[in-house]
């Protein structure tokens, strides 16, 4: 039986055969994924509701509070000049603290670099904790066609429920440029409160499926795979 979640606190005034002293207040944390859908020809799907979203925590079916597909977020590209050693868990971390501080819900952090780390204080674990908990999405474009680099773009992306791109030539960044923008313009976020508040599991593994209307073909997901308890 699926529990109701909320904050719900009972009227002050003591009905009859009520003690003063009960008091019932359920509290749960809304949790808020982003989802990216994709049509077979890699095109996005938009004008979707939550009648065509189904979200599990840890196997049980939730309620979707919410479903939004937002309007522009990213509208130009800055470019900078690197040099130095490569402190590249160190940029990202300090790039998730400046998004943090940003006004919008919704938010993003766009990595270009060639995906070698020689230089920070951070450690690729730390980082992993860091970009599960963070509700920051990484975008990572590598300009190196080492295996090595491009394989740890892949992961800090898919730690943060982002996407990892690898250009051959200058022509294909600058279309992933666009394509990311159209990405975080065209993307769903959904949210539900855990019917489980009070689990003892530190990190919840969540499942989004989608009934397609006809015509759409097999789409392709892309979100974060899970969230951690907030009591951790």
């Amino acid at each position: 039986m699926q529990k109701q979640t909320g904050i719900v606190e009972a009227n002050p005034a003591v009905t009859k055969g009520q003690e003063p002293s009960d008091k019932i207040q359920l509290q749960a944390r809304l949790v808020s994924m982003t989802v990216t859908v994709l049509d077979p020809f890699g095109r996005f799907v938009t004008g979707l509701t939550k009648r065509n979203f189904e979200v599990f925590d840890d196997g049980v079916r939730q309620e979707i509070a919410f479903t939004t597909s937002p309007g522009e977020i990213m509208s130009r590209v800055i470019f900078v000049k690197a040099k130095g050693s490569t402190a590249l868990y160190d940029g990202v971390y300090l790039g998730l603290e400046k998004a943090r501080q940003g006004r919008h819900h919704k938010k993003a952090l766009l990595i270009i670099s060639d995906g070698e780390e020689n230089n920070s204080r951070y450690n690729g674990r730390e980082l992993r904790e860091m970009l599960k908990e963070s509700d920051v999405a990484v975008y990572s474009i590598g300009i190196s066609q080492l295996y090595a680099g491009m394989g740890t773009l892949q992961s800090l992306s898919a730690w943060s429920g982002g996407m990892a791109f690898a250009p051959g030539d200058e022509p294909q960044t600058r279309d992933i440029y666009t394509r990311i923008a159209l990405m975080l313009r065209h993307q769903y976020a959904i949210g539900f409160y855990p019917t489980d508040a009070t689990s003892s599991i530190d990190w919840h593994k969540v499942r989004i499926n989608i009934s397609a209307p006809r015509g759409l073909g097999l789409l392709a997901l892309n979100y974060k795979k899970g969230y951690r308890s907030f009591g951790k």
